[in-house]
């Protein structure tokens, strides 16, 4: 029985994970959850809130709670997005500085 061996030299090399560009997509990534998970959170609690003085349920500082918290929503929720928007910026750039490290051809946007 017959055993080929294929040398492959021209892999590329692993990329290495401590860029500045890795370390802020991470960071924006980590604000885009923090900032999203509390929005959610804000404004489930914001509802069960408003719904509950809606229907008797509570009195008047906890709807003043409910709608404090809807309205806290909204401002979270542009945060969120303004984060997804700067990690998705950070990839373009990991991306565009991995094509350059490799010899391949790099277009910028």
């Amino acid at each position: 029985m017959r055993t080929d061996l294929i040398a492959i030299t021209n892999l590329p090399v692993r990329f290495e994970r401590t860029s500045p560009y890795h370390r802020a997509r991470e960071a924006w990534a980590r604000g885009l959850f923090i900032s999203g998970g509390s929005a959610i959170t804000a404004g489930l609690f914001g509802l069960i809130f408003s719904f509950g003085s809606l229907f008797g349920l509570a009195g008047g500082r906890l709807s003043l709670a409910g709608t404090i918290l809807t309205a806290a929503m909204f401002p979270l929720l542009v945060l969120a997005a303004h984060c997804l928007d700067k990690s998705g910026e950070a990839h373009w750039q990991i991306r565009l500085e991995y094509c350059r490290q490799n010899g391949l051809p790099d277009e910028e946007r």
